[in-house]
């Protein structure tokens, strides 16, 4: 008798059980904004070296000629950024304008818009 007892207890809360609604996963939490992503740029292929005025990444300082691949270059406002890798672009982000002199000590901006 305590056997059927327990058996029935066992299928009314498998039966219980079943009546639930599954539980919905809970969304991801959003991924970090890099901060590129605040930045309005153009990839592009790097110009030769010999018209680049800079021979290091703004960025890391590292060679641009001693990478064994081209520089990851972007267009920003009108001038031509290249760095020692894409990574280099959150860096940039930090000061952009501030990036660009480094390369154009006579870079002009427009702030009016």
């Amino acid at each position: 008798m305590r056997t059927a007892k327990w058996i029935v207890l066992g299928m009314a809360a498998a039966l219980a059980a079943c009546g639930e609604e599954p539980k919905k996963a809970e969304a991801p939490p959003p991924a970090p904004q890099r901060p590129r992503d605040r930045l309005s740029y153009q990839e592009m292929t790097p110009s030769p070296p010999s018209k680049y005025p800079l021979k290091t990444c703004v960025i890391t300082g590292k060679e641009l000629a001693t990478l064994g691949h081209k520089p990851y270059a972007i267009s920003y406002k009108g001038y031509e950024m290249q760095f020692c890798s894409e990574d280099c672009l959150d860096g940039f982000a930090a000061d952009p304008e501030g990036n660009v002199r480094k390369m154009n000590p006579k870079a002009m901006f427009d702030h009016s818009k």
